[in-house]
């Protein structure tokens, strides 16, 4: 980072000043924050995002799972010590939408993967459940959706990649449990005749 340089200026009335001028101020848009600069406790120091309209599906297991398609950003801090806000929208369609619950995981540099903020690690225990519908109720065209929120306080290095991940896993011993995204079930795809979606994944990085 480069230094802030001073000039000299005079008043009107004639007596001396300073002012400030950005030269040679590396730009904060790209790269990591230099140890010179430091955020107010928090304060949004970046925001990134992923919205997908792609759709797919699969049979929902009893473990975390990544959904079709994968919903995941991957966010390189700028700050050393930062919480990251993370907010998930995702909407589709689910057979047994009250079996199904939601995680989200932390990835670090490709490996230690970490539920955030769960009651468990369990298949049944999740920071959020599917809403609408029922299990034997139209759900052939009837929407699921979830939008939750949570804060990862475990810190950061700046400059080490954090990817984020939606999962969803099944609490019942159902081997048949399909899981939709951005689409319901209906007789066939692409059908112009029912519901579709978007999901979305948003990372906000908080000065710590």
């Amino acid at each position: 980072m480069g230094t802030l340089a001073v000039d000299n200026i005079q008043h009107t009335d004639g007596s001396s000043a300073v002012t400030l001028n950005n030269a040679g101020i590396t730009n904060l848009s790209a790269g990591t924050i230099g140890s010179a600069v430091t955020f107010p406790t928090g304060m949004p120091i970046q925001i990134v995002s992923f919205n997908t309209i792609a759709t797919g599906n699969y049979e929902l297991p009893q473990s975390d799972t990544a959904t079709n398609p994968d919903i995941f950003k991957l966010i390189t801090p700028k700050g050393s010590g930062s919480s990251f806000l993370v907010s998930i929208r995702w909407a589709g369609e689910i057979d047994v939408p009250q079996d199904c619950v939601f995680n989200i995981q932390r990835i670090v540099s490709g490996a230690s993967t970490v539920r955030i903020n769960a009651p468990g690690t369990l298949q049944y225990q999740g920071l959020n459940g599917a809403y609408g519908g029922s299990h034997g109720a139209d759900d052939d065209s009837t929407p699921n959706s979830c939008a939750f929120q949570t804060v990862d306080t475990t810190g950061s290095t700046a400059g080490t990649d954090i990817t984020y991940r939606l999962v969803v896993s099944c609490s019942s011993t159902s081997t048949s449990n399909s899981f939709y995204t951005n689409r319901v079930a209906g007789a066939s795809w692409p059908a112009t005749s029912y519901e579709q979606f978007s999901s979305e994944i948003i990372i906000t990085e908080i000065a710590g």
